[in-house]
């Protein structure tokens, strides 16, 4: 009877389960991905061929090599050192562990 009965619960609990998962939409039906797919794409695509001298010689404007090169350097080696716990991440630690 016990048996029976963990059984009954079980299989009303999986049943509860995938019944939920299922969705009000059917697996080959449209979702907002499906109905925008590729619209950026195509919409660069298409600004390109009505604008092709948009853009002309502007100069991209950012950071030199050696200065970018610099940037990434201490990027990576903030990896490496450690660092100094602040009071809170402390006081997360302590609780935590």
């Amino acid at each position: 009877m016990k048996k029976e009965l963990m059984l009954a619960i079980c299989t009303i609990t999986i049943a509860s389960f995938l019944s939920g998962c299922g969705g009000s939409r059917s697996l080959t039906g449209s979702t907002k991905l499906y109905e925008n797919w590729g619209k950026s794409y195509e919409t660069a695509k298409y600004m390109q061929i009505l604008h092709p001298e948009a853009g002309g010689a502007l100069v991209v404007e950012g950071l030199d090599g050696q200065a970018a090169d610099t940037i990434n350097k201490q990027y990576q080696k903030s990896f490496t050192q450690k660092q100094k716990m602040t009071a809170s991440e402390s006081i997360l630690n302590s609780i935590v562990n």
